[in-house]
């Protein structure tokens, strides 16, 4: 699952920690999210939610939390831009192109554009 996924694209040192469903309550309710807040001493507006699906794009934005979406799993691009995003990336392979180019700044500021 999302391990695998994270440790194929080389993308591990950009996540201190993940969760997945089972252990709290279901999306679109903030818990697991508000979880990982917690433990990592993370205020809201310094984090970023990464997810497929309206119910993710949801759960971030319930928690207070900006989210990207990536279309390539669950849900298409125009059901996860409808939830506001920073952006909507085709592919999770574009989320390394995305973090390195864009600054704490543009995500405070939500200066992005997003990709449709």
């Amino acid at each position: 699952g999302l391990d695998r996924a994270i440790e194929e694209h080389r993308l591990g040192h950009y996540f201190a920690t993940t969760r997945c469903a089972g252990e709290y309550r279901s999306k679109p309710d903030p818990e697991m999210l508000n979880s990982i807040l917690h433990e990592l001493g993370t205020p809201a507006n310094d984090a970023v939610m990464i997810g497929d699906s309206e119910h993710d794009m949801m759960m971030a934005g319930n928690a207070g939390v900006d989210a990207i979406g990536v279309s390539q799993g669950v849900q298409d691009a125009e059901s996860l831009l409808s939830h506001h995003p920073l952006t909507c990336l085709d592919d999770i392979t574009d989320l390394y192109d995305f973090l390195s180019h864009n600054t704490r700044n543009s995500f405070n500021n939500r200066n992005l554009v997003n990709n449709d």
